[in-house]
């Protein structure tokens, strides 16, 4: 089993680890129930380090010390055993009590804080690895909100954009997301959610597992099987389930943008996204074809132009941040 040290731990909660150290704490996270209460717990102390609170605390800590003194110096002086008890009967008591506001504070903080990962229009894709051990891709354009520890119900999340995750399971706790006008409630399993289509639609892609979608409400809607896309329409208060090949719309978060008979608007407009540029087809451009193509982020503008040339009848010119298509 995997064993991670203290420096580690704190390295990845600064936010200063490399992809690999990130996989490996996943792995580790995943091994056991322990582990991931173990990074909670460095979660909590790591966020609140610096809150005021702590320093009452230590004055809290320091009166009861010098409370107790005063006990031992009462307890030299006087032969009262029954006085004596009662005191340190009643420091336990206060004692007991501060430390149990001080858990309740604690954990009210912990459930209000909410931290939000926002990725811009050219920004790499973001991930993030939540409390409960689950791990959420973030695509451009996009943002994400989640708290610091989940309630003891429920595992509640916010997304605007797209997002693809792997949820931990866990059958105790239902995992949430509110995207836009819907909800998405699943117990354990991998799907993608985008709210950014261009027909003013929520798309919900599963790859595994089972999920609800519900209204604005909490209303069941429909439950969805692996391979299924539920498309709500939010004008129309309308929602359509469809089978479709799930690997084209979660395939970015791996890097790989797959087309599967796509217009060339359609290839291009991601081209346009994911390298910030400007594409101008000429009129004369044939566009109502269909196309069947593939390309990773790491792959250089030049060498997915050439791609595209080779499957599309086009030639093409690059002018700084424009790129100019024309039929061949």
């Amino acid at each position: 089993m995997l064993e991670f040290k203290e420096e580690f731990i704190i390295k990845y909660l600064e936010g200063n680890y490399s992809p690999e150290e990130e996989k490996q704490l996943l792995e580790w996270l995943k091994a056991s129930e322990e582990n991931r209460n173990l990074l909670l717990n460095y979660k909590k102390v790591f966020s609140l380090r610096n809150i005021e609170f702590y320093s009452q605390t230590d004055r809290m800590n320091l009166a009861l010390s010098r409370f107790y003194n005063n006990i031992e110096d009462i307890n030299k002086k006087q032969k009262r055993s029954f006085f004596i008890k009662f005191l340190k009967y009643a420091a336990f008591i206060v004692f007991i009590i501060s430390i149990s506001i001080l858990t309740l504070h604690l954990k009210r903080k912990q459930n209000a804080e909410i931290f939000t990962l926002i990725v811009g229009s050219s920004d790499s894709i973001r991930s993030v690895i939540l409390p409960d051990g689950s791990k959420v891709w973030l695509n451009t354009n996009s943002s994400f909100r989640y708290p610091l520890s989940f309630s003891d119900k429920e595992r509640n999340v916010f997304l605007e954009g797209e997002a693809y995750f792997e949820v931990t399971p866990d059958s105790t706790k239902p995992f949430i997301v509110t995207a836009g006008a819907i909800h998405v409630k699943v117990l354990g399993t991998s799907f993608n959610i985008n709210t950014l289509s261009c027909n003013n639609a929520i798309l919900t892609t599963l790859v595994t597992g089972k999920v609800s979608i519900l209204d604005s409400n909490g209303k069941d809607i429909t439950r969805m099987q692996p391979g299924q896309m539920a498309i709500y329409y939010k004008a129309e208060n309308k929602l359509d389930l469809r089978q479709v090949n799930a690997t084209l719309y979660t395939s970015w978060h791996q890097g790989l943008f797959t087309f599967e008979k796509a217009r060339l608007a359609e290839i291009t407009k991601k081209i346009q996204e994911i390298y910030g540029v400007n594409i101008i087809v000429n009129s004369g451009t044939k566009t109502d074809a269909f196309y069947n193509f593939v390309f990773r982020k790491s792959q250089s503008l030049e060498t997915v132009m050439e791609m595209l040339q080779f499957v599309a009848p086009i030639q093409y010119k690059i002018s700084d941040k424009e790129i100019y298509i024309n039929q061949k």
